[in-house]
């Protein structure tokens, strides 16, 4: 793959993550300004809690990316074998988002219930997306895939104003579910058009080979995702053992504009994980990395820390102080990550998957969970701030202690 197709993939993946992000931004300002931040709250409990069902959500087809020129000639058997499989995905874990919204409204009530069952739904959505997005990326059609992209979240926030003429959580909520599930129920139909072919047929000797092959990378892949997104997302899990749903919320918001945050270094993550070689010495495109993301972060921290709160008392009806307080102590910490990122995306390409999770992220997301319960036991808010930057500071020593272990210099 040459670099302006590694380029053009890397753009427009991070141009639909800017609007995908955009478009969640505002649902918390609608949310927040019509409804009340303990609504926003409840939003941040159903995010944290789905946090254990996507460690169930196993994505085979990351597989795809990383053998691209591997996999072109069975194509359309790799989709009718994911497509299946992730139906069955889907049913599964629909189980389990049915049996947690039940016992949510047995013992929470109605409203906690309710939200739980639309976040997590939407959240299941967003995997079955990203799934079937895996094949337009392999395709390089993921110019498709964000025009469209934007298009929907367009109409979708457009059609949030009709919430101003009659504001109604449940109204909400629905508008809110379906400007995932139309999107999805399009893919479904247009990526079938395009990658499905009648004349296949799939043996289960097929199947077996096929997940034997995809084992090694992408169930550990996967485990790396999952404990990365729940070293981002558990912490509103952990606050709703102890606090209220009003203060979940600060911190929800306060998480939500730390996810901008992410956008730029994330980008750069993604190209490296492709231009770093095994068979060549990385020290200077490291060094060269490492610097860009150094910039760019302490750019972004000092605009948030100029203009934040500002920015905040403009967009939300909340609490101000504490929203951006909570904020600009989750970006540093994130920023913290970020700056390590081209350390990880080039383990990717020197180490095994399997590697990475067991010495790095297992380790932390223990820390991270045990931190949580015991800090915001100890100190609330201010409890999970500590767990966070420590979870972070110390994810990115042992990115930078297992690059210098496999002898990755910086010249």
């Amino acid at each position: 793959m040459n670099e302006k197709k590694i380029l053009n993939l890397t753009t427009l993946s991070s141009i639909d993550l800017l609007f995908k992000t955009i478009f969640e931004m505002l649902v918390l300002v609608v949310v927040t300004n019509l409804f009340g931040t303990e609504v926003v709250g409840k939003i941040g409990i159903a995010t944290g809690v789905f946090v254990f069902i996507a460690y169930l959500a196993f994505s085979p087809e990351t597989y795809l990316l990383k053998e691209i020129n591997k996999i072109q000639k069975n194509l359309a058997m790799y989709y009718q074998v994911f497509s299946l499989f992730w139906i069955f995905r889907f049913i599964v874990l629909l189980l389990l988002i049915i049996i947690i919204s039940t016992y949510f409204f047995m013992e929470k009530g109605n409203e906690l219930a309710l939200i739980f069952l639309v976040i997590s739904l939407i959240q299941l959505i967003k995997i079955y997306q990203q799934s079937i997005y895996e094949f337009y990326y392999v395709t390089y059609q993921q110019k498709i895939v964000v025009i469209q992209g934007i298009a929907f979240k367009i109409f979708f926030t457009l059609l949030l104003g009709v919430i101003y003429l009659k504001p109604s959580l449940n109204i909400f909520l629905l508008i809110y579910f379906l400007s995932y599930f139309v999107p999805l129920i399009y893919w479904l139909y247009d990526s079938k058009k395009r990658f499905a072919k009648k004349d296949i047929s799939i043996t289960l000797v097929d199947v077996k080979g096929m997940f034997l092959e995809l084992k090694d990378f992408s169930i550990w892949d996967h485990l790396i995702k999952s404990s990365l997104n729940a070293m981002y997302r558990i912490d509103t899990f952990i606050l709703f053992l102890f606090l209220s749903p009003l203060q979940i919320g600060y911190y929800t918001l306060a998480l939500s504009i730390s996810n901008y945050f992410q956008i730029i270094p994330q980008f750069f993550q993604k190209a490296l994980v492709l231009f770093f070689d095994k068979e060549v010495s990385n020290g200077a495109l490291l060094k060269k990395s490492l610097k860009a993301n150094l910039i760019v972060n302490v750019i972004q921290v000092l605009a948030f820390l100029i203009l934040g709160k500002i920015a905040i008392e403009m967009i939300f009806n909340t609490n101000t102080d504490e929203v951006y307080r909570i904020s600009l102590i989750l970006i540093v910490a994130v920023s913290i990550f970020n700056i390590v990122r081209p350390y990880q995306s080039l383990l990717i390409n020197l180490t095994t998957m399997k590697n990475l999770f067991i010495k790095i992220y297992l380790p932390i997301l223990g820390w991270s969970v045990v931190s949580l319960l015991t800090f915001v036991y100890m100190w609330g808010i201010d409890g999970a701030l500590i767990s966070k930057l420590l979870t972070f500071v110390f994810l990115s020593l042992l990115l930078i202690k297992m690059s210098n272990n496999i002898k990755v210099g910086i010249k």
